[in-house]
């Protein structure tokens, strides 16, 4: 009994007290070692059922034998923190250095008030930030700010991320590419393009040089907001930086320049990322496929659709639902029909247990329903009585209103022994 194979399943058990049991039986099995591995995944079982008194357990056995550090405390905080136990995450961190793992660092504040952003918990988070300027032992830098603007950005909150960097100019403390990075965010997020260009702008004359997510998140707002030519500068920028390429970044690009018909400049793009080992990822084919279908170079989409596979990108049933619902609001049904087979024959395990699962009935349901409405409007009504069929012996219930629809249709349209047939189901 290895002490990673210990590890792996406790690991893989949902259940903490099923996690607890199998780790006192492996306790007793050759072979086995204590790691801080193996008790680290049993504090997340434990913690996931909120079995806090055993979880406590397990840190007292890690204290006795050597194996505590800050980050079984990172657990712990996070654990509360999730469940809404803000000051018991508090407590944990602040009795962290009694139980001989270091003192209290800058660093491990900067953690604490990140893993309470990330849980949602803005106020206490912000209230340590304020009692750490007070007490001034130890101040706040780029990083912590950069938490709680992160955690206010999340929560669509620009007067509070706002508030955050301005506190932090205040105190002295410049800001680095990640506060500065999220500034943009927000204000990107809050429509606000204007003044990110110009916090772009201030960025770089303070001599802190742009990241290639920084670069994405301008590319992305300028194209959303129709201001093509702009995000095109953006793009060519990015290109000229010398930045590290980025698929975040990349797929940016390929969408300002699809969005702008140049589909050469696009797949170019593609290429580079296929060089630097990047990509072209699923969002780069949904980017090109989308643009290609609302320029009716439908051959061509229908071509980078089938390339996808060669990228390791095998299609997944939101694409197949895109370019199914894409084809039919450009009235081409026949390739849409072509697309929908080519999911069922060549994706058919995959899609099987993605309805079996019910994950994405949703998309399958949509996508079926827009095959059947397509050939309602054209009056084939027998493939799209065949396409109603394959939805329900597929598993899907469909709802009361959308199978009276299509009943009455076939029997206002004379089919009605196809409605007696569906009837009859």
């Amino acid at each position: 009994m290895s002490p990673q194979l210990v590890a792996d399943v406790i690991k893989n058990l949902s259940n903490g007290i099923q996690a607890l049991a199998f780790f006192r039986w492996a306790e007793r099995q050759e072979g086995f070692g204590y790691t801080a591995e193996g008790f680290h995944n049993l504090i997340e079982a434990l913690g996931n059922i909120k079995q806090y008194g055993h979880m406590w357990n397990v840190v007292e056995a890690m204290r006795f034998r050597g194996l505590l550090s800050k980050d079984t405390f990172k657990i712990i905080v996070r654990k509360y923190a999730k469940r809404n136990f803000v000051k018991e995450a508090v407590e944990a961190f602040e009795k962290m250095s009694s139980f001989g793992v270091g003192e209290t660092e800058l660093s491990d504040y900067n953690w604490q008030i990140d893993v309470l952003c990330k849980c949602n918990r803005m106020k206490r988070a912000q209230a340590i930030c304020k009692k750490m300027r007070k007490k001034g032992k130890i101040a706040p830098d780029a990083k912590t700010y950069t938490a709680l603007m992160d955690g206010w950005g999340c929560k669509k909150d620009l007067p509070m991320v706002r508030t955050a960097y301005q506190e932090m100019l205040d105190a002295g403390v410049k800001p680095d590419v990640g506060a500065y990075g999220m500034l943009i965010r927000a204000l990107c997020e809050s429509g606000k393009c204007d003044e990110a260009l110009e916090v772009f702008h201030e960025m770089e004359a303070s001599g802190c040089m742009p990241n290639p997510r920084v670069y994405g998140m301008l590319i992305n707002t300028l194209h959303w907001e129709d201001r093509l030519d702009e995000a095109l500068k953006y793009a060519e920028l990015y290109k000229e930086s010398g930045l590290p390429m980025a698929a975040y970044a990349c797929n940016a690009v390929v969408g300002a320049y699809c969005g702008a018909s140049k589909f050469e400049d696009a797949f170019k793009m593609a290429d580079e990322m296929r060089k630097c080992k990047i990509g072209p990822n699923v969002q780069t084919y949904m980017e090109l496929i989308f643009y290609l279908i609302e320029s009716e170079n439908f051959e061509e989409a229908y071509s980078v659709f089938q390339r996808m596979g060669m990228d390791g990108c095998e299609p997944q049933l939101n694409i197949y639902r895109m370019m199914v619902f894409a084809l039919c609001t450009k009235k081409r049904v026949d390739m849409a029909l072509n697309v929908w087979k080519q999911m069922l024959e060549e994706a058919y395990v995959c899609f099987r247990e993605m309805l079996d699962s019910g994950i994405f009935v949703p998309d399958y349901l949509v996508t079926k329903e827009t095959l059947i409405r397509e050939r309602r409007s054209e009056n084939r009504l027998e493939e799209a009585y065949v396409c109603f069929r394959e939805m329900l012996d597929s598993g899907i219930s469909v709802p009361d209103f959308v199978f009276t629809s299509f009943k009455e249709t076939l029997t206002r349209e004379g089919r009605v022994s196809l409605a007696q047939e569906l009837e009859s189901r």
